[in-house]
């Protein structure tokens, strides 16, 4: 038998500006993300990994300042997009050209990706309640 428990999650706001190619004022943008909510052993992980990718980048930089013929060997730092396709559950609020809400789907989020100020919001809720000291805050 095969049971899937619940799975966690938490519903957040992300809110960016997105600013306009043709000259006009930059326009407030949001929609909802919801985010699962990791275990503890989970995001300490993540902190670790992410810790020891960061050690290497400065061990590699250190290396390449001494010895100018040095080849720097940088690792691969795809963390956040790696972590945030596991994480996220589900996106609302966004809408296509004629006002329809656009359902959640491996394309809408590579769309998200793809839009660096959203990108950045996105990134920037998904580190707040992953890779923060005390793990998940909550609004009440």
């Amino acid at each position: 038998m095969f049971v899937i428990g619940k799975i966690q999650s938490v519903k957040r706001k992300v809110a960016f500006k997105q600013f306009s190619d043709h000259g006009k004022p930059a326009e407030n943008c949001d929609f909802i993300v919801t985010l699962k909510v990791n275990d503890a052993e989970t995001t300490k992980a993540r902190r670790r990994e992410m810790q020891d990718y960061v050690n290497t980048l400065q061990r590699e930089l250190a290396r390449a300042q001494k010895d100018p013929d040095y080849q720097l060997d940088l690792p691969d730092g795809g963390f956040d997009e790696m972590y945030i396709r596991e994480d996220v559950l589900d996106i609302t609020g966004c809408f296509d050209l004629d006002g329809v809400e656009l359902p959640f789907s491996n394309e809408l989020l590579d769309a998200v990706l793809l839009d660096r100020p959203a990108r950045i919001a996105l990134i920037t809720v998904w580190s707040e309640l992953n890779l923060e000291e005390g793990g998940l805050k909550r609004k009440n």
